[in-house]
């Protein structure tokens, strides 16, 4: 990566990263870049093994899987996150799932979501019970000139940063004679497999599409940092674009598509119907029976993860859920993350689980003193990698502490 020129970086805000991809990285992600949750929820319930006891600090992204771990019936969860939008996003969706009557009217809201009903609810039901600060942003006027809760109303899973990159797939696949929501309608494997030939790896054998993936700045688009990119590189060797072929059609062939709301939300954008499969854990009906009196468990904090658990009792949290962030820390912020998470750590039951885009694995780059209490579960990332249907990351890592008896 190219050093910015010193007449530049001048002119960047002091703030602003060391380069101009990081800097322009960090202005678009300031913004909506997720609408989901991109890591399986099911996959983390196996790793975590969550009691009633147990206390989570976790990284709360869109909050899908915050309100998942509540099936699990645990004592407290704290979600951390500093991306504006995604904080408001969360609170809208657990304010949504105390306020709201029903499990369908829930559904209409996060799983079509596209509807006006969504709106009047909002207006109606939710917004005065929202945090100040997820009420100005939901109530406030985006670019369109629209107040943001009418993405509610014209389909919401068509919006984010992530969203738009996936719709300019689906044009680039109509300009090819493609339709990748074909995919959806298979009712075998098999089938999955031919339609994925045929609907699908076109478009990424397009030269335009190759050229496209191959531009570092438009992967931003994918929620993917400068820092994020390297570690890709590196499993990757000089073919980028081979590799995320390859998830892409690990997501349409790994797993049966009516099963699967990640693939529907790449291959239709949206998620199936509300009696099917094909739909996030949140939203199935004996999960939503068992969180929504317990919405109220979920605590959200506008912090980083380091600072937060600065400010914790030491001892006091079991679980830590670190999504594919500690891609993007240098080896110092790194550091400063797991001293505080082996201070805040219940020293007898106490696990990490993070994910990477990359083949290496954080934790055992860290100085020797910081890992000597934990044990790196390595021998179960490749049977969670391969269960994870995201189909997104190089590994899926669990870290233990060992027992201070």
């Amino acid at each position: 990566m190219s050093p910015v020129s010193t007449n530049v970086r001048a002119a960047l805000p002091k703030a602003a990263s060391k380069t101009v991809l990081d800097w322009t990285f960090g202005r678009m992600f300031r913004g909506l870049v997720y609408n989901q949750v991109w890591e399986d929820p099911e996959v983390d319930l196996r790793a975590l093994a969550l009691g009633p006891d147990h206390r989570i600090v976790m990284i709360g992204s869109a909050g899908c899987n915050a309100l998942a771990y509540l099936s699990a019936d645990v004592k407290r969860i704290d979600a951390v996150d500093i991306n504006p939008a995604h904080r408001a996003l969360f609170a809208l969706k657990q304010t949504t799932l105390e306020r709201l009557p029903d499990r369908s009217a829930f559904f209409r809201f996060f799983g079509t979501a596209q509807s006006p009903e969504n709106v009047v609810a909002y207006d109606t039901q939710l917004a005065p019970h929202l945090p100040d600060s997820g009420r100005a942003y939901w109530s406030g006027r985006g670019m369109s000139g629209e107040r943001r809760i009418g993405m509610f109303r014209t389909g919401f899973y068509n919006h984010g940063l992530l969203a738009r990159f996936v719709g300019l797939i689906h044009k680039l696949a109509k300009l090819t004679g493609c339709d990748p929501k074909r995919l959806v309608g298979a009712s075998s494997m098999e089938e999955q497999v031919r339609l994925f030939a045929s609907e699908v790896a076109p478009v990424f054998g397009a030269r335009i599409t190759r050229a496209f993936a191959r531009n570092q700045l438009s992967l931003f688009a994918l929620g993917i940092p400068p820092a994020q990119y390297a570690r890709l590189a590196e499993g990757a060797g000089d073919d980028l674009t081979g590799l995320l072929i390859a998830r892409i059609e690990r997501l349409a062939c790994a797993f049966p598509i009516a099963e699967n709301p990640f693939s529907w939300q790449v291959f239709a954008r949206r998620y199936g119907p509300i009696d099917s499969k094909a739909i996030p854990l949140y939203l199935e009906p004996q999960v939503y029976d068992a969180i929504q009196p317990r919405a109220g468990r979920v605590n959200l904090h506008a912090m980083a993860m380091t600072d937060y658990l600065a400010g914790q009792p030491s001892g006091s949290v079991h679980r830590f859920v670190l999504l594919d962030a500690q891609d993007w820390m240098s080896p110092d912020g790194l550091a400063a993350l797991w001293r505080e998470i082996g201070r805040t750590a219940d020293p007898e039951d106490a696990r990490v689980l993070f994910r990477t885009a990359g083949p290496a694995n954080p934790f055992r780059a860290l100085p020797e003193d910081l890992r000597r209490r934990w044990t790196d579960r390595d021998d179960l990332t490749l049977a969670f990698t391969t269960a994870d249907r995201t189909a997104l990351y190089n590994g899926v890592h669990l870290i233990e502490r060992r027992s201070e008896r």
